[in-house]
């Protein structure tokens, strides 16, 4: 019986362990993703922001054609 309770402890600790690091992971893997497409579509608007303005700035000289 004894050594049927220390291999229950081992295994119900390494299921602790699995656990733990499976949920720090995934949580960890959930936050990167979502930042980085925040990120993502930050970088685009501003792109496209930049983009708009340029466009706005630039004027069409007519006597050069």
């Amino acid at each position: 019986m004894e050594i049927l309770g220390m291999w229950l402890l081992i295994a119900g600790s390494m299921a602790v362990a699995w656990w733990t690091i499976k949920h720090t992971n995934n949580e960890n893997y959930e936050t990167g993703y979502w930042t980085g497409r925040q990120d993502g579509w930050r970088a685009s608007l501003e792109h496209q922001e930049r983009v708009r303005k340029m466009k706005l700035d630039q004027v069409f000289d007519y006597d050069k054609n």
